[in-house]
């Protein structure tokens, strides 16, 4: 009956231990009574390997500042933004490219909505946080962040699909751009185009071909005629 009653109590510690074991640690935040940019900068600097983030609208320049300063301590970055993004003049992903931050562009017959960061491959940033300053200062949103290997397990894989999925649009080089578009006018030029010349870096984004240009909604230029 000792026994038995021994083995019993064993078997209750050893369930609990891994129930308790399974338990998720997450924190929930609402932009309401949060300032959600700072408790992403606050995980960002944490990192120490990884950084992967799938964002459907990257606007804040704190938080590319945030990616900038763990890329110089040897933190591997990779940002896949929704291809809207590509073109649009207040996303702040030529200010991670700068950096040497891989980014890449997701084409698809909708959006890409996701909005999740995955870093050190065990914590997990989710919700409907998009990071922009209307979703940090005026929209109604929420952040998880989740201390779980077992959850970013999950995010990373669908991050790989992503990342190396057919939707994949690549960022056309200056080298091997045909076409400068400034994405502030919505204007393309040619190359030699003295208009090119006048603008600011940070305003630019390089074109293949006219077809490319003119599916990205910009207008050609009266001057150069591309």
């Amino acid at each position: 009956m000792r026994k038995s009653l021994i083995f019993t109590l064993l078997g209750i510690i050893l369930i609990s231990a891994s129930t308790w074991g399974s338990e998720i640690e997450k924190k929930v935040y609402f932009s309401s009574k949060d300032n959600l940019s700072k408790i992403v900068l606050s995980e960002l600097a944490k990192a120490e390997k990884s950084i992967h983030i799938a964002m459907y609208c990257f606007t804040l320049k704190p938080l590319a500042k945030g990616l900038a300063e763990a890329k110089r301590r040897n933190v591997e970055i990779k940002v896949l933004l929704d291809e809207g993004q590509k073109y649009s003049k207040s996303s702040r992903w030529d200010l991670l490219v700068e950096e040497g931050v891989k980014v890449k562009f997701y084409e698809s017959p909708g959006l890409m909505h996701n909005k999740f960061c995955v870093i050190d491959e065990k914590v997990t940033l989710a919700g409907s946080y998009n990071w922009t300053g209307h979703a940090n200062k005026i929209n109604e949103e929420n952040l998880i962040v989740i201390d779980s290997e077992e959850v970013a397990k999950q995010y990373e894989k669908e991050f790989q699909n992503l990342w190396t999925g057919p939707g994949i649009i690549e960022i056309t080089s200056p080298k091997n751009a045909k076409y400068v578009g400034n994405r502030n006018s919505r204007i393309f030029h040619r190359k030699d185009c003295h208009y090119v010349k006048r603008m600011k870096e940070t305003n630019k984004v390089y074109f293949a071909d006219r077809e490319e240009a003119i599916k990205a909604g910009f207008r050609p230029c009266k001057i150069c005629k591309p």
